[in-house]
């Protein structure tokens, strides 16, 4: 029995294609994640006239509790007026976000795929956003500023396996009024 050289066994077990096909049949690589920083929210630049009508919308209310005799009212609305000062003067911080295999990550805040539902990807002119549903019906879905399109693109390719892409996402009665108050 005659034994064949390891070297004879390679050059016989191996298909040697033209270096053309060999690039060809390579795909892209899938990213295992993507991560990058962003503002925490979009912030709205409010002018001194907005705090002015929002204090005579909360007199007004004020007015409204009093004449129904009803305080109870009266104190909602004050707690709710200080928050909406306070919350418009907010200043965004820079937010790291990460997405991998396993979930979402917001800063040391991680969301398993199992508690969230569709992902949607907004890519306008300076915009380019991107929407996470979570599985509640009470909490609403998180609006995650992108950097850039290449991370959006990074971003897809992530999620794709792991949530339904809605391709058809038009913003919420919340997220308008949200953008009418300028919040």
């Amino acid at each position: 029995m005659t034994s064949i050289p390891v070297k004879k066994i390679h050059e016989i077990t191996s298909v040697h294609l033209p270096e053309k096909e060999r690039a060809a049949d390579k795909k892209p690589p899938v990213p295992e994640s993507a991560q990058w920083t962003a503002s925490e929210f979009d912030y709205e630049p409010k002018g001194v006239s907005w705090y002015w009508i929002s204090v005579i919308v909360c007199v007004a209310l004020i007015f409204f509790g009093a004449v129904s005799k009803n305080f109870l009212f009266i104190v909602f609305v004050m707690i709710a007026e200080v928050l909406v000062l306070f919350w418009g003067n907010e200043k965004p911080r820079p937010t790291s976000f990460g997405i991998d295999a396993s979930g979402l990550r917001i800063d040391r805040t991680f969301y398993p795929y199992s508690s969230l539902d569709w992902f949607a990807l907004v890519e306008e002119e300076q915009k380019k956003e991107l929407i996470i549903a979570r599985r509640s019906k009470i909490l609403p879905p998180f609006h995650i500023a992108v950097d850039s399109a290449d991370t959006l693109d990074q971003v897809r390719s992530v999620l794709k396996g792991k949530l339904r892409e809605k391709k058809d996402y038009e913003d919420h009665l919340i997220d308008l009024l949200a953008k009418l108050f300028r919040f």
